[in-house]
C-alpha cells in the first residue's frame, strides 16, 4: 500500500508561518548538532562503544563518498541489517547525507 500527503499551499504557508515547517532538511539539522557540539556524545551502542559528533559526522561522510562512488544515487533504496550497533547511526546518516532511503531490517 502506497500512501502520499500532499499538502496545498495555502496550508504550507500557514505551517511555515506558524513556525510548523522550514526549509532545514534532517540532514541540515544533523549538520548544525554535529557544528555546535561535536566532542559531545552523540551515540552510545549496547556494548558500550560511543561515538561523538564529529567522529560520528567523519564516519558517516566517509561512507556517504563510498556509497557515492560506487553509484548510489538519492532516492536508491539501501537495506542493512545490524543490531543495536552505534554503526547503525553511520549507515542512516550517511544515507541521509546523499538523500538515499535507509530501510533498516531488523534482527529476529
Amino acid at each position: 500500500m502506497k500512501v502520499t500527503l500532499t499538502f496545498n499551499e495555502q496550508r504550507r504557508a500557514a505551517y511555515r508561518q506558524q513556525g510548523l515547517w522550514g526549509d532545514a532538511s534532517l540532514a541540515d539539522y544533523w549538520q548544525q548538532t554535529a557544528r555546535a557540539m561535536p566532542d559531545k556524545i552523540a551515540v552510545v551502542d549496547n556494548h558500550g562503544a560511543s561515538y561523538t559528533y564529529s567522529a560520528l559526522d567523519h564516519a558517516a561522510s566517509c561512507l556517504a563518498n563510498w556509497m557515492l562512488a560506487k553509484g548510489i544515487e538519492s532516492g536508491d533504496r539501501i537495506a542493512f541489517q545490524l543490531p543495536g550497533w552505534c554503526e547503525f547511526t553511520v549507515i542512516y546518516l550517511a544515507c541521509l547525507k546523499i538523500g538515499a532511503v535507509s530501510v533498516p531490517l531488523l534482527p529476529s
